[in-house]
């Protein structure tokens, strides 16, 4: 039985350069929001947006 979706959420992970970054998984996507470590409140910022352009998307492609 599969998983329930947590939906999109924030992660810090670790660049190649060894700098922290904050990042959006929203199911196989990994979504770079370009927040240093401690810019908790940017990459918040960058998630409200991103869940509000992802709504519209989908309820432009359903067509309401």
């Amino acid at each position: 039985m599969p998983r329930v979706s947590r939906g999109p959420f924030l992660y810090q992970r670790k660049r190649s350069d060894g700098a922290t970054s904050w990042y959006v998984r929203d199911g196989n996507k990994h979504i770079a929001t370009g927040c240093a470590a401690n810019d908790s409140a940017g990459a918040q910022r960058f998630l409200a947006e991103h869940l509000l352009t992802d709504y519209a998307r989908s309820q432009s492609r359903a067509g309401t």
